[in-house]
């Protein structure tokens, strides 16, 4: 989907991508490999993609949320 509409926002010359990536990727989580090596590659991805695109007129965000407590978990994950 990135390739997709941010080849037609570099035709055009403008747009704005957004990632949901998280600080998990940048480091190892036990038993959750899965979730953070997910969150690595996203928040990887939104950095490169990001300095290939600098000249374009297409800005690359990757949002970094930290850990959070929600309803169904009594400490942050």
């Amino acid at each position: 989907m990135a390739h997709r509409l941010g080849r037609k926002m570099v035709e055009r010359g403008r747009g704005r991508i957004l990632f949901t990536g998280s600080i998990a990727g940048f480091m190892p989580g036990t038993f959750q490999a899965v979730y953070n090596g997910t969150k690595a590659f996203i928040d990887s991805f939104a950095i490169a993609l990001r300095h290939e695109l600098k000249d374009s007129g297409v800005s690359v965000t990757v949002l970094m949320p930290g850990a959070t407590q929600t309803a169904s978990s009594s400490a942050p994950t």
